[in-house]
């Protein structure tokens, strides 16, 4: 059966859409920034839709498709980052005074945190990709990382990508 994915939708802003998907539908909505349900009129709006939504714990009971672990990854990646020290020190400059020094240990400590945060959601991106098999992918903006993530991962599976960004504008 199709199935189309929406992604980062706000169920309040999306009420209307929400309503029209008919009872045989296969709308498919996934937000792993942006809660599903944060009060009782976002819960009455979803359960009344006919819209699916994916839980994190589904993704993750399905068989392992990690490239590489977050921590060797990340550990990696900073390690390569710091052969350009000369580079950080020259770009954090004031007044011709580097405070490189001063931020090092934090810069790559916020680092780590961040590109484990990120393999983490190209890892759900690919099991969603391959559990789900979406027919089409909508995509409300394309700034957020996550839809980046997601957008490329559908690049790879051949999957078309609709993008709202300059087609909608909702805001009130």
């Amino acid at each position: 059966k199709k199935s189309h994915v929406l992604v980062e939708f706000d169920t309040i802003k999306s009420q209307k859409l929400f309503s029209t998907f008919p009872n045989s539908s296969n709308f498919i909505l996934y937000n792993r920034r942006r809660p599903y349900v944060w009060n009782s009129n976002s819960f009455s709006i979803l359960k009344n839709s006919n819209v699916i939504f994916i839980n994190e714990n589904k993704l993750n009971s399905n068989e392992k498709v990690d490239i590489i672990s977050p921590n060797d990854w990340s550990t990696r990646i900073i390690n390569e980052l710091k052969e350009f020290e000369k580079f950080f020190h020259d770009f954090f400059i004031i007044n011709n005074e580097s405070f490189w020094e001063i931020i090092k240990k934090e810069f790559f400590s916020l680092c780590e945190i961040k590109f484990k945060e990120l393999i983490i959601e190209i890892d759900m991106a690919i099991k969603f990709i391959q559990t789900v098999k979406p027919s089409t992918i909508t995509i409300m903006y394309e700034v957020g990382i996550i839809e980046q993530i997601l957008i490329l991962c559908a690049k790879k599976s051949k999957i078309p990508i609709f993008l709202l960004q300059h087609g909608i504008y909702h805001d009130d």
